[in-house]
């Protein structure tokens, strides 16, 4: 079978659990026999604005396809100028691309950066399409689905220039795409240098002084036909899938509403470090709490702090919680700062945790991290909002599922940090499940999902 992954990046420019993902399931498909290569959005050039796709790699280590001259890459910042990032692409390359190259499955995990001419040649040709759903991409311009504090219902987007009044402009996007930058950012042993690099190019935690200008506007109503017709852009891709796979019921029951999509299977999304590290684990005090993810409000870092506060009089140096980032704004007695770790050091990070938090206010479409965590004996605490909670509520007793609330996360941290044997009964029940783990046998499901849907279209 020959397999296509398009991806928003790779890394250094780009990182994250999608990418890691991807990256990682490409490279089990070639060893299990197959030819699976990733493609991704590049460079965005001045002056001639010709998309061209360069070869990378070779097909033994994994063949890597640049676009040059895509649409602009957003992230999570959302988009302020609507119409940059519906522009055409051209048909001609892409089609010839996919002409030339055979593709049997086209995987795509995001929208962004993709011309809409790519996905029209890629079935043009034949190519039968999946997706993962790593966010909301394409539901949202802001990838989330979140506004003004719960997950926002907004399906037209009349709300959308209100909500992305402050993201980054064009020309700042297309810097950090550019080849120089990418070039650049490898340099992480300079700490200053790249400090300078990242506010230069608007990434620190403050707000690039000219970000978002084009979307900032006393009257959102001008912008609204804009994100109308970006709306509809996306969807129309959408239409384009045969089959989507779902990490999570959450992901699938949000999709699913939006969308009526005909074909879509619930898979939870794994990657190659995720194997059976589960051991028996041992609790004393102070209760060591750890928070894997960025100091976002929509991820819930603020709730978790605040229910720390309010803990901390009752519970003085009887707990401590470990977070990994690069900058974040609070100073606390308990609060344990390290840097951002790489998938290397999983070991290391989930020793030195006896419970992760991930306390997502948003509708989170899995959390990677909640099954790093069981693989490695940790117990969990999470939001309902979690699509990881699947997993959660599938073994009874591994985990503390809680409402999106402070009341919830504050009660449940009582009852681990007062009682040692909470923590330990659920790492013994951890132990315990009939959890299947081996990263090939999933990498198998997933073509064995490609093959159903192949089979059915001839």
């Amino acid at each position: 079978m020959k397999i296509l992954h398009y991806v928003l990046g790779i890394p250094p420019l780009r990182g994250g659990g999608a990418i890691k993902y991807a990256q990682d399931l490409a490279e089990k498909q070639r060893k299990l026999g197959h030819e699976a290569s990733l493609i991704y959005p590049g460079e965005i050039r001045k002056g001639s604005g010709k998309v061209k796709i360069v070869r990378h790699g070779n097909s033994r280590k994994g063949i890597l396809y640049e676009i040059i001259n895509p649409l602009p890459v957003p992230l999570a910042c959302g988009i302020a100028e609507p119409e940059a990032f519906m522009r055409e692409g051209d048909m001609e390359v892409y089609d010839s691309f996919f002409r030339r190259e055979k593709f049997d499955v086209l995987h795509i995990h995001s929208l962004m950066g993709m011309h809409r001419e790519f996905l029209a040649a890629a079935k043009g040709q034949g190519v039968t399409v999946f997706y993962t759903t790593h966010d909301y991409f394409g539901l949202c311009p802001k990838t989330d689905l979140f506004r003004d504090g719960k997950v926002c219902g907004d399906v037209c987007w009349e709300g959308c220039a209100k909500c992305c009044a402050g993201a980054d402009g064009v020309k700042l996007l297309v810097r950090r795409q550019s080849h120089l930058f990418q070039w650049a950012i490898r340099y992480e042993w300079v700490p200053r240098l790249k400090r300078k690099i990242f506010r230069m190019a608007g990434l620190a935690a403050g707000r690039h002084p000219g970000a978002g200008e084009a979307g900032r506007t006393d009257s959102y109503g001008s912008c609204e036909a804009s994100y109308e017709l970006l709306r509809q852009f996306y969807l129309e891709e959408f239409w384009q899938v045969d089959a989507f796979l779902y990490n999570s019921s959450v992901s699938e029951e949000i999709y699913e509403g939006y969308l009526h999509p005909q074909k879509g299977t619930v898979i939870e999304v794994s990657h190659s470090g995720i194997q059976d590290n589960r051991r028996i684990r041992t609790y004393g005090t102070p209760v060591r709490l750890g928070y894997l993810g960025r100091p976002d409000g929509y991820k819930g870092y603020d709730l978790l702090i605040a229910a720390m506060d309010r803990l901390l009089p009752e519970y003085t140096g009887r707990f401590t919680l470990t977070v990994f980032m690069e900058y974040q704004s609070y100073r606390r007695s308990y609060l344990v700062q390290k840097k951002p770790y790489d998938y290397r050091q999983l070991e290391e990070v989930y020793r030195d945790i006896d419970a992760l938090v991930v306390p997502s206010l948003w509708a989170e479409t899995y959390g990677l991290v909640v099954s790093e965590a069981i693989s490695y004996g940790v117990p969990v605490i999470v939001t309902g909002n979690v699509g990881a909670c699947d997993l959660v509520r599938r073994y009874e007793g591994i985990g503390f599922i809680v409402k999106p609330e402070i009341e919830g996360l504050v009660e449940t941290f009582r009852r681990v940090i007062s009682d040692g044997s909470v923590l330990m009964e659920a790492n013994r029940a951890i132990c315990r499940a009939p959890i299947t783990y081996g990263y090939e046998n999933y990498v198998r499901r997933i073509l064995e999902i490609y093959s159903q849907e192949l089979t059915a279209k001839d």
